[in-house]
């Protein structure tokens, strides 16, 4: 059962816009990382004006939303 589950999640991961979608944020990644980040309260509640940020926050939240849900402690 864990090959098929293993096989069929490797066969997802590699779909052509997973991939692109991770090379694309690792070459972003790659550049952010040399520039200095300011990360006092204004400058992050500015980035909240973009949309692009907010729309990436709200995935990313929802993503967490599953994490958690799936490590929940599971009732006795």
């Amino acid at each position: 059962d864990n090959v098929v589950l293993i096989l069929n999640t490797v066969k997802e991961l590699t779909q052509p816009q997973i991939m692109t979608f991770v090379r694309n944020t690792l070459q972003v990644a790659e550049r952010e990382v040399e520039k200095p980040v300011d990360t006092g309260y204004s400058a992050l509640m500015s980035q909240f004006r973009d949309p692009a940020v907010r729309r990436g926050l709200a995935l990313t939240m929802r993503v967490l939303k599953v994490v958690g849900e799936q490590a929940a402690p599971k009732p006795v």
